[in-house]
């Protein structure tokens, strides 16, 4: 059984981001890696925290939609992820209080948390098709209301845009 090109491509997004996000943790000095490179900006460790609780509460709300159809919202087209935007760090986007790192974790915990929330997210989508993360609804606070695919897709994106902040932080 060969698999949806729309979903090959959502899979390999997903992949391509966390080697991404690897590398650049990767390129600064594991005992940095806890820091904050200034006083408004977030650690590593931050950063890692940050995209652990996006991606539960996408993965939280992906779950719902997909088991209880009712449970997505509806009303209004939805969106295109606007991609460009998303990766374009000379903006800055300010997240919402409940994406706001505050746990203190080590990067390593950190880290093991988002793998363990990232095979959850994977086991999510893996169970469903294109069609039905189509009719998937979600508002955004910055991109607007979001079908499930592109919601998978900010995913990929956030964690890519988070990725470049990492670079930063390490100086490369």
């Amino acid at each position: 059984m060969s698999q949806d090109p729309t979903m090959t491509m959502l899979f390999a997004g997903l992949d391509s981001a966390r080697d991404a996000l690897r590398r650049a943790v990767g390129a600064v000095q594991p005992e940095r890696r806890g820091e904050r490179p200034a006083p408004e900006r977030w650690s590593v460790s931050e950063i890692l925290e940050h995209l652990n609780l996006v991606e539960s509460a996408v993965t939280s709300m992906l779950t719902r939609a997909i088991d209880d159809p009712s449970a997505s919202q509806t009303g209004g087209d939805t969106e295109p992820l606007d991609e460009a935007r998303l990766l374009d760090r000379t903006r800055r986007i300010e997240t919402i209080d409940r994406a706001r790192p505050f746990r203190g974790l080590d990067w390593r915990q950190a880290w093991n948390e988002l793998t363990e929330t990232r095979r959850e997210l994977v086991g999510v989508v893996s169970s469903t098709d294109a069609a039905t993360l189509r009719r998937v609804r979600a508002p955004h606070f910055v991109f607007g209301n979001l079908d499930g695919l592109d919601w998978v897709r900010f995913l990929a994106g956030h964690e890519e845009r988070h990725a470049a902040q990492i670079l930063e932080v390490a100086g490369v």
